[in-house]
């Protein structure tokens, strides 16, 4: 083998040993809801799912309701720094709402991004009573 091969493979074998496993990165896999999602009816969880553990960076997640206001979750939760949920007492309801979200990775890699949904205003619980007893066939004078 020639002393230039010979250098050439320790090079390749010094960078490949030594370079950061690309399984460190973390990036941003799916939400539920997810980008775009029209809904059928208020929430009050968002799940977001990263493809490696994440810890919170930065403002972490931040929701914005319909109006514009920050939401603060209840609670945010994680088994397994992959999936993290957030729980909202008060369910999200009328309009276009946003997340949006930094997170580290174990490397300590920041990474950022956003996503939109939108929920109808909730329906009201009250119905419309309907008298019981039949209406009279009389004419009104």
């Amino acid at each position: 083998m020639s002393r230039k091969a010979v250098v050439c493979a320790l090079a390749a074998a010094t960078i490949w040993l030594t370079a950061p496993a690309a399984s460190a990165h973390t990036a941003f896999q799916s939400s539920n809801p997810a980008d775009g999602a029209v809904l059928d009816e208020p929430i009050s969880e968002i799940t977001i799912v990263f493809s490696g553990e994440a810890q919170l960076a930065g403002e972490g997640f931040v929701v914005l309701d319909p109006g514009g206001e920050v939401l603060i979750p209840d609670r945010v939760t994680s088994a397994d720094n992959l999936s993290w949920l957030l729980h909202f007492d008060e369910p999200i309801e009328g309009g276009t709402a946003g997340v949006r979200w930094t997170v580290a990775a174990r490397d300590a890699h920041p990474i950022e991004g956003s996503f939109r949904f939108t929920v109808p205003a909730a329906s009201s619980d009250e119905q419309l009573e309907l008298p019981t007893e039949p209406l009279p066939t009389e004419p009104l004078p």
